[in-house]
């Protein structure tokens, strides 16, 4: 089966006996953020993401991202290990190829627009 982030989350949310509006609350993020962006078919923002894991720390972001590793970071590390997750090499680099593709998607639409507006200009 091949899973996504909302997949992963909702497994989460089921062990944990949460729901979209208390992870929402929680985390910080806007009300009905989760829901919208699950409905809509995108995914969170990073931003989004981040304040998801600070919220709960023994989350392995690896796992929620790509689907490796465990559900749940070992909750017998060092305490000044538990925000680790947010700062691990994996994490970052998710974060990283997630905004090159935001930025690869942007310059597409920018190119398009660009054509679209020197046509208009010409007519």
């Amino acid at each position: 089966m091949n899973e996504d982030f909302f997949d992963r989350l909702d497994k989460y949310m089921n062990v944990k006996g949460l729901n979209d509006n208390q992870i929402t609350v929680k985390a910080g993020l806007s009300q009905g953020a989760i829901g919208k962006q699950r409905k809509k078919g995108r995914g969170l923002s990073v931003e989004s993401i981040a304040k998801i894991l600070y919220a709960y720390p023994e989350l392995n972001a690896d796992w929620l991202l790509t689907g490796r590793g465990e559900m749940e970071i070992n909750s017998d590390n060092d305490v000044e290990n538990e925000d680790d997750s947010l700062f691990d090499s994996n994490f970052c680099k998710s974060i990283i190829k997630s905004q090159q593709n935001t930025i690869h998607s942007q310059q597409s639409t920018i190119s398009v627009l660009s054509s679209l507006l020197e046509k208009n200009i010409e007519k």
